[in-house]
């Protein structure tokens, strides 16, 4: 659509200036480039106008970062939540959960990613999943960690791109999935969260997202 409009704009440009070519030379709107004369007339004028118009507009629809680098995602959760966090406090298993992420952000993140997502907890049983939508941008690096609970022994983490193709997955059979992305393209993409293997269910999942730094 952004290349459309553009190449649309450009031929517009080029219309207006052949416009202006074809003028006769003899009135007092006649400007002189080189051995050429273009007469300045109000349609051709107007063409040209438009067809810049319409070569720079896609820019301005580019979805803008900002200060010091991608926009944060837009993060929605597309499935309901069966674990609702309790307003006095966190359990046994969601404690766990939050530890471990804390831990899993500082060794996969560093010093180069930002949290943009953090301790988004919920609870699965074996054979379940979770689904989230983002808004992501293109050309920059995303990490995306999962942890769960000790009775967890498996979950597994991918992520779709705006057309519903897998782009990104871990399947390891492990307990601390992660998946790194750089979009190529901007757009609202899933991620998703399957509980593979859980000895007590619910087994508690915790999700964190990051962002390079700028």
């Amino acid at each position: 659509m952004e290349v459309a409009m553009m190449v649309f704009g450009a031929a517009l440009v080029i219309v207006g200036l052949i416009l202006f070519a074809k003028g006769t030379g003899h009135g007092k709107n006649v400007v002189k480039l080189s051995k050429l004369e273009f007469e300045v007339s109000a349609p051709a004028l107007v063409v040209v106008i438009l067809g810049v118009g319409v070569f720079v507009t896609p820019s301005f629809l580019q979805p803008q970062s900002g200060r010091g680098g991608a926009a944060d995602p837009t993060f929605v959760r597309t499935t309901p939540e069966r674990a609702p966090i309790n307003a006095e406090g966190l359990n046994e298993w969601q404690e766990q959960v939050t530890d471990q992420l804390a831990n899993a952000e500082a060794i996969v993140g560093g010093s180069d990613f930002r949290s943009v997502e953090s301790n988004v907890l919920g609870e699965l049983n074996a054979g379940t999943s979770d689904t989230y939508e983002l808004m992501l941008e293109q050309g920059i690096a995303y990490k995306f960690v999962a942890v769960c609970d000790i009775d967890c022994l498996d979950v597994d983490l991918w992520i779709a791109d705006p057309s519903g193709q897998e782009v990104a997955v871990n399947v390891l059979d492990d307990a601390v999935p992660i998946v790194d992305l750089v979009p190529e393209s901007n757009g609202v993409f899933t991620i998703g969260v399957e509980m593979i293997e859980c000895l007590s269910e619910p087994c508690f999942y915790g999700l964190s997202i990051l962002v390079q730094a700028q």
